[in-house]
Order: C-alpha cells, then structure tokens, then sequence
C-alpha cells in the first residue's frame, strides 16, 4: 500500500520530500511489480516534460526526489541488495537520461539534477558498468557535473555539483583515475577550491578531493601532482577574500583541505614523493601551522565527514606517516626522508602542545 501510494505520489506531483522515508520501501525485502510499474511511469513523465521543456514547478522537486530515491537517500553508502537486483537497467539508463537533460534547464532545476546525478552515479554497480551503454552514459553524467561545477551558475548550483561530484567519487565500481573524464573531473574540483568566491563551494570541492579511497583514482602522479598543488595553494588563499561574509567559513575551509592534503598522503605512491617533497620545501612552513590548528579544533558546522575529535585527527596524521615511511623509495630518494621528518615534526609539536 505504502509503495503504490509513494508512486502515485510521485507521478502527480504531490508527494513531499517528508513523506520519502516513510513511503519508500526500505522495510520490505522485494518491491512489487505494481510499484516497479508505477515508478517507470513516473520516470517516463518527467522525462517527455523536461525533453519538451514544458515542465511545471510542481515537478521539479517530485522528479529530484524520484531519482534521489534510487539510492535510498543520500545518506545510503550501501544500498540493499535485493533493491539492487530488482532495479532496472533500462530504468537507470532512462533516469540518467532525464537527469543529465534536467541539468541543462533553469538553475532552480538544474540543482537538484545534479544532486540526483550524485545520487545514481553512486549507486551503479560492477554489473551495470561491464556495459558499453552504461559507460557512455556516464561519461555524460560526468561531464553534466564538471559543466555545473564550472559554470557561472547560481552558487546552489556549484555546490550540490561538487557535493554530486564526491559521492559519485565513493563508489569503486566506477572507473576513476582511468576513464577519459577523470582529469576533467579533477581539473573542475581544482579550480573551484582555489579560486571560486564562495567559500562553501571550495569547502564541498575540497571534500570532494578527499574522497577517492585509492591511490590508482587519483590518476597517474603528474594528476596527482596537481591534486596536491592545487590544495596547498587553495591553503594559501584561504582568507583571501573580500566578502566579509565568507570570513566565517575560513576555518572550515582550512579544516577540509587539511584532511585532504592528509589523505593524499595516506595513499601516495613512490612517484608522487618528489612533488610531496619540494611542495614541503617551499611552503613546509605555511602548511604545518595549519595541520596543526586541524589536530587541535574542529571546524563548526563542518558535515564533510572529517574527525571531529584531536584523536581521530591525530590517528590520520599517524597513519600518513606510517604509510608514507612504508613507501619502498628509489635508493637516495631525499624526498622520503623530508616528508617523514614533516609529519614526525608535526606531531612532536602537536603532542608538546598538549602536554603543556
């Protein structure tokens, strides 16, 4: 009952974003044909509404919500697997479809596209990615992404582009770091965490960049390199504004590029020491006092996932160094033994200044 009575929901338009937990059908191991049918229906509407760009407000949000429930909200990291061998995939490939065309409209519509783009992106899986079709269809859904963060857009819509990009970046089965896309990905993200006005919007680029959970995602070590180039300048520029109004989020916003510069070290390879290295060289001094004030305090308001406790951050800080002492280095590699005695130097201040 519930199940008909959210699709029906969605297919008329009047359906509230309160009623998505309890309408979905979270509590049952299989979903009914009835509801399946109802659903692609649902799709089917919004999608001849946006291709005929005819499309009423009281679809936008009904449609942001039918595909967001694709991935049982966004806050589902793994979805149920009997939702997943029911789900469709000509009913993804149709909700994508709709999604990338909807990121094209106004800004009011374009913002919640994206976020469902996020949201399906997120859900693929192995089996949907050994077909061609899926891989074309990404590359678009990525590209609808990387067109949102860059554009000139309303700053909603940069942000959910970027926040859509990260969760997009947390599923394995998609092919970061080897697809055609991915420099284009972290070009976007790069861009915007150094440069963009809004400084939430170079907080969600910047937790975007630290989400990627293997080293072969971030792309061969010149990609890498620039990854982490870019987040130490956007660390030098991150009170370089004249909004007075952005200076609050500046905390927040040295707290995320600190987990991400911590991150890309957890995972750095031998070849991407000698930029870590003479990066430190230079800007060492910049960068410690800023890893040290993300050990010691959290930043308020801060939902990018980073500890919010000194231990948690301290353990991050632990773990880079003892990842990065691990690296089997070329014989008389300096860089090694520069980076080590960065991270030893942080945390021998850190802990002395915790003492006292």
């Amino acid at each position: 009952m519930q199940q008909t009575l959210f699709a029906q929901g969605i297919s008329t338009g009047v359906i509230s974003l309160g009623h998505i937990p309890e309408c979905g059908p979270t509590g049952s191991n299989s979903m009914n044909c009835e509801f399946w049918y109802e659903l692609n229906r649902s799709v089917e509407l919004f999608s001849s509404s946006f291709s005929s760009h005819v499309i009423d407000c009281v679809y936008v949000y009904p449609f942001q919500w039918v595909l967001s429930f694709a991935c049982f909200g966004q806050h589902r990291d793994t979805p149920d697997p009997s939702f997943q061998e029911e789900f469709s995939g000509l009913l993804l490939l149709k909700m994508l479809r709709s999604a990338i065309e909807a990121s094209r409209d106004k800004d009011k519509v374009k913002s919640n596209a994206v976020r469902a783009l996020g949201n399906l992106l997120h859900f693929l899986q192995p089996c949907h990615m050994e077909k061609p079709r899926f891989a074309e269809i990404v590359e678009e859904s990525v590209q609808a992404l990387i067109s949102a963060v860059l554009t000139e857009a309303a700053m909603k819509v940069r942000w959910n582009a970027c926040y859509a990009m990260g969760n997009a970046f947390k599923n394995p089965a998609l092919p970061l770091g080897t697809a055609p896309w991915t420099s284009q990905a972290y070009h976007a993200l790069t861009s915007v965490v150094t440069s963009c006005k809004n400084f939430k919007v170079r907080i969600r680029s910047a937790a975007a960049l630290s989400l990627p959970g293997r080293r072969e995602h971030y792309g061969p070590a010149g990609q890498y390199a620039q990854i982490w180039r870019a987040l130490v300048t956007a660390l030098q520029r991150s009170e370089d504004t004249t909004d007075f109004l952005e200076f609050k989020y500046c905390a927040s916003l040295r707290t995320q590029i600190c987990q991400a510069l911590v991150h890309l070290l957890s995972l750095a390879g031998a070849p991407d020491l000698p930029c870590i290295g003479e990066s430190l060289e230079v800007n060492g001094d910049m960068v410690q006092p800023y890893i040290l004030q993300f050990l010691k305090s959290g930043a308020e308001g801060d939902d990018s996932g980073a500890p919010h406790g000194p231990q948690g951050r301290d353990q991050m800080v632990k773990t880079a160094l003892e990842h990065v002492s691990g690296v089997q280095a070329p014989p008389g590699d300096t860089a090694q033994r520069a980076i080590v005695g960065f991270l030893q130097d942080t945390l021998a201040v850190y802990f002395d200044s915790v003492r006292c």
